[in-house]
């Protein structure tokens, strides 16, 4: 593939800057750092654009802190980067980086990925257990700590098989330096690189291993195939490849391997069937635990408004969902109600930031 020039030019204009100024701030207009920028928008992007074109790349230290994710019930140590410029820098970069790193980037890569999030994953895997009845066993593994096993060294090798332009290159280097060991949780570029870092895995799996059905959100993977005795030297060829190409990571000792009608197989927040699709447990009865707290209260706050909104996200994907939709929530709270009081927050929020 013909490696990409003139990036940094595109990278640092003055309408990339703006562009990545308004992604920034996206959801965060109230916060006073953010409204100093905001209040002298061109002093500031100027300024950026200036200091970028000297070729002074300066970053700042990181504020580092430890979240507890509800969605898997784990720990993580979240970096969180200056919001000028360092956050403003991250999204100018990937701006123009994302469209150079889905030119290659395999179909059912998922998460982090415009139009290809959860739902885009659920729907293949939807289409693979009802019209590929040849499908018997599915193999599912993950990444020990993956984003802190990322070799820096490696990525930055590869991104040089993408991009020729130094200055670019330099910029990459400064932000991946800058965030220490491995990609930080936390970066907006770690979504991007994350995705990148293992494309090359992806095209081996499905060309060079041959497996019938491959599907990865992240780091998370799904393989399906006919074979069982394939799959597990699958497994074994995936663990040499990722030894052997220097990229320092490991596949996880839980990696499970079923018959498909065995069991159900559980990814991306649904129960997966051969003759139907369930909600994964733990976010259908916290779903219901909100409804029941709007039901006990009377009334429903913004905080509360926003869950079910999202709850009704993945409700309405299932089987049955409306049907369960109509029975149990909508006598307790309606969606037009529920984006009513969304609709009126945001707007009194929106007029207090103007």
């Amino acid at each position: 593939m013909k490696r990409i020039g003139y990036l940094y030019e595109k990278i640092i204009s003055v309408e990339n800057l703006n562009a990545a100024l308004d992604n920034a701030c996206r959801k965060k207009r109230k916060r006073w750092f953010v409204r100093k920028i905001l209040d002298r928008r061109d002093y500031y992007i100027q300024k950026l654009h200036d200091e970028l074109a000297a070729g002074k790349i300066r970053l700042h230290p990181n504020i580092t802190k430890t979240i507890c994710e509800r969605s898997c019930q784990k720990q993580r140590d979240l970096t969180i980067p200056k919001f000028y410029p360092d956050q403003i820098l991250q999204w100018a970069l990937c701006l123009q980086l994302a469209p150079i790193v889905m030119r290659g980037m395999y179909h059912y890569s998922c998460g982090s990925v415009p139009r290809r999030g959860g739902v885009y994953g659920k729907r293949y895997i939807d289409w693979i257990l009802k019209n590929d009845g040849k499908v018997k066993y599915v193999m599912k593994l993950d990444i020990r700590k993956f984003f802190q096993s990322v070799s820096t060294t490696k990525l930055k090798e590869l991104v040089r098989r993408k991009i020729k332009d130094k200055k670019a290159l330099r910029l990459v280097d400064t932000i991946l330096d800058n965030g220490g060991d491995g990609l930080p949780i936390g970066y907006y570029a770690s979504q991007w690189f994350s995705n990148f870092y293992l494309e090359r895995l992806d095209h081996y799996i499905k060309e060079v291993l041959g497996i019938r059905h491959y599907i990865r959100y992240v780091d998370d993977m799904v393989l399906m195939d006919t074979n069982k005795r394939k799959l597990h030297k699958a497994r074994l060829q995936i663990a040499a490849y990722l030894r052997d190409g220097q990229y320092n990571c490991t596949i996880k000792d839980n990696w499970q391997l079923w018959r498909i009608h065995s069991r159900p197989l559980d990814y991306l927040g649904y129960r997966f069937y051969r003759e139907k699709t369930l909600l994964r447990k733990r976010i259908f009865y916290a779903f219901n635990r909100k409804v029941r707290e709007v039901k006990k209260k009377g009334y429903c706050t913004v905080r509360c408004a926003r869950a079910l909104a999202s709850g009704m996200g993945w409700l309405k994907r299932i089987p049955g969902g409306r049907h369960y939709y109509l029975t149990n929530i909508k006598p307790i709270i309606s969606k037009g109600e529920m984006a009513r009081i969304i609709s009126i927050y945001d707007k009194k929020t929106r007029r207090e930031t103007l």
